[in-house]
């Protein structure tokens, strides 16, 4: 177990920047800042209600009740909403992550194993959050906004790298792993399944596009095909095939 000082020097690793700042390139009110949040909030519910090709500022104005007009004074486009969505998903998960490391008093074998499958519990939970982070690319604009300039994304396997090095010093792990090799191997066996996961979790008829019927959509059509093809794949099993194979790829490498 780790000692009670070591605990109480834990640092955050990384600075989470509000989006209120990012936009107005400094600190601003609570008012102001709430506002953003409020813009936020809207966002999300137009995609979680009707899909991320009927995310608009007229939408999210028409939601408000305000004019379009009065938008502009928080986000200048579309693309620049959206990349804020994205950024308030990514400091969501980077908050949870850091929260872990930070409170965590135990192995740091048990805390990489947590990190792992406590992301892919979180993305897989929430299509919207899956949809933004990993499916869909930001919309284009004439001219970059101030978030997206101002926005410098960090390092996310800091978390990983900073528990697997504390892990190696603590004498859990071997010293002459190869940490960014294992982390990228790892990660990406997960990244698949977070994908499978979403194919037979996610009824096909509630996905929606602002083009066409969604029977009539070939992917869709392929989604219903594979859970035909596989009915005994389920979320429950998916989640522990993956907490399995992180168990085995971290016993690999412990002393």
């Amino acid at each position: 177990m780790q000692n009670q000082k070591d605990q109480e020097n834990k640092e955050p690793l990384v600075e989470i920047l509000k989006i209120s700042s990012l936009a107005n390139g400094k600190n601003v009110s609570e008012r102001r800042d709430a506002k953003y949040k409020k813009i936020l909030e809207y966002a999300i519910q137009i995609i979680r209600e009707h899909g991320v090709g009927n995310l608009t500022l007229q939408a999210v104005a028409k939601r408000m009740k305000i004019k379009r007009t009065a938008l502009y004074r928080y986000f200048i486009s579309v693309r620049e909403l959206w990349i804020a969505i994205q950024i308030d998903f990514q400091n969501d998960i980077n908050n949870l992550l850091q929260d872990m490391i930070i409170k965590h008093d135990g192995t740091y074998t048990n805390l990489v194993f947590k990190l792992y499958t406590f992301y892919y519990s979180w993305i897989t939970k929430d299509l919207v959050r899956y949809t933004v982070l990993h499916d869909k690319y930001a919309p284009g604009a004439n001219k970059l906004g101030p978030i997206e300039k101002r926005y410098k994304p960090f390092d996310f396997f800091i978390f990983f790298r900073y528990s697997i090095k504390k892990g190696i010093e603590n004498n859990e792990f071997r010293r002459d792993l190869d940490i960014g090799f294992w982390i990228f191997t790892l990660w990406f066996k997960i990244y698949g399944l977070i994908h499978s996961t979403i194919f037979f979790i996610v009824d096909p008829d509630m996905y929606f596009n602002p083009n066409y019927q969604v029977s009539e959509m070939t992917w869709v059509k392929d989604f219903k095909t594979l859970k035909d093809a596989f009915p005994t794949v389920t979320n429950e099993r998916l989640h522990d095939y993956v907490e399995d194979l992180i168990k085995k790829a971290i016993d690999k490498i412990k002393i």
